[in-house]
């Protein structure tokens, strides 16, 4: 089966007026032509970290799930959203953390002094293993601490990019529409 040029004009024209009527367009002229207040909110994300953004999402986030839990009657309004005691429990966590991470080095800094210090030689061996072990599992901990970072700064970077290529796809679909559009008047 042939289509003419006017067959395929005219299904374009009407996949077009489709796409026009669902509102696709309209999301494209406020990114050429945005109003004042827009124009203050860009330019404030602008000056924002990648960072600060995602957190800031996360935070809408949180903050739209909990008032549609309440809303849906899934939570009391005086009920606290599943997660936020994790959370705080984490950052005890992270805390405690770091605190055992100091006392280790205490520890190891201690066994150090005691090998100085040690009358035979046997007691000198045994601090300078104590040691050693202690600076190693502190060593480990740095490097498991260090991949797991670099595994979350990873997902990041890749959830990123992902959603600048999708922006970037769907901008470059619209602007082949207009294109379109521009020719078929």
């Amino acid at each position: 089966m042939k289509i003419t040029k006017s067959q395929l004009k005219q299904i374009i024209k009407e996949e077009l007026e489709v796409e026009l009527e669902e509102g696709r367009f309209t999301d494209f002229m406020d990114v050429f032509f945005p109003s004042a207040s827009e124009a203050e909110k860009r330019r404030k994300i602008y000056a924002m970290s990648d960072e600060e953004i995602e957190d800031m999402k996360a935070q809408a986030a949180a903050g739209e799930e909990a008032a549609y839990e309440r809303e849906a009657g899934i939570l009391q309004p005086d009920e606290m959203v599943p997660g936020e005691d994790e959370e705080r429990d984490d950052q005890l966590d992270r805390m405690q953390d770091a605190e055992k991470a100091k006392a280790l080095k205490d520890r190891a800094d201690r066994a150090r002094e005691r090998a100085k210090n040690a009358a035979t030689e046997r007691e000198k061996r045994e601090a300078e293993l104590e040691s050693n072990r202690i600076s190693s599992d502190r060593a480990a901990k740095e490097r498991a601490e260090r991949k797991a970072k670099r595994t979350r700064e990873l997902a990041a970077a890749t959830k990123r990019n992902q959603e600048k290529r999708a922006a970037a796809r769907a901008s470059l679909e619209e602007a082949i529409l207009q294109k379109i559009i521009g020719k078929l008047k």
